[in-house]
């Protein structure tokens, strides 16, 4: 996995998620206040590792943190700029931006540490 760190590179998938036909941030995912963290995870029917990241990363982070993270799943198909599934979109508090970007799998740590992050920042 890996954190998109280009910034021009992370520019371009916050513009393709502006022109999205359907919001990327779905409003239906919310969290329990105005600190909590949305994850909108991108997947394809034929990903072993999107698999792996639900069945066994996306489990254990929710019993960490309950409602204080709200997970949505897409389909990488609404989101053309997705090049490597799972990617994973996180977004601190009620922001419209993401405030991180994770392609390929992540390990529960790796992304147990992410939230943390976020949760922490003002």
């Amino acid at each position: 996995w890996r954190a998109i760190g280009d910034p021009t590179e992370a520019a371009l998938l916050i513009l393709a998620m502006r022109d999205a036909p359907r919001p990327v941030l779905s409003a239906a995912a919310t969290v329990s206040d105005a600190e909590g963290v949305r994850v909108t995870v991108f997947t394809q029917a034929a990903c072993g590792y999107c698999d792996d990241l639900r069945d066994r990363v996306m489990p254990e982070i929710q019993r960490e943190f309950g409602d204080r993270v709200a997970v949505t799943w897409r389909s990488a198909d609404d989101l053309p700029a997705v090049r490597r599934t799972p990617t994973l979109i996180l977004a601190s508090g009620r922001r419209e931006r993401p405030s991180r970007v994770i392609e390929g799998l992540p390990s529960a740590d790796a992304l147990r540490s992410a939230i943390r992050e976020l949760e922490e920042k003002p």
